[in-house]
């Protein structure tokens, strides 16, 4: 976790950086605090599908289904069209 603190103190903005110590907050029981590194990975990159997944995660866990069911259908769109294109 301090790896990718370090690594968001010295960029914000860093996508796996915040994908990553999101995923590990949710894991930990964070999940409003996940939320706002995994927000931070799908700003940077809007086609990360994983993010968007763990972000749907993170909002189950805070009963907010239609936000969760949101980022869950945003995933499976990203996915698909990524998977398309390959």
């Amino acid at each position: 976790m301090t790896a990718f603190t370090d690594a968001l103190e010295v960029e914000p903005a860093h996508v796996e950086a915040a994908y990553d110590r999101g995923r590990l907050l949710l894991r930990i029981g964070e999940p409003l605090n996940a939320i706002a590194d995994l927000t931070t990975a799908v700003l940077g990159n809007p086609a990360h599908c994983r993010a968007y997944a763990r972000r749907g995660e993170a909002k189950l866990v805070l009963k907010d289904l239609e936000g969760a069911r949101a980022d869950f259908d945003r995933a499976v769109e990203w996915r698909r069209a990524t998977t398309k294109s390959l």
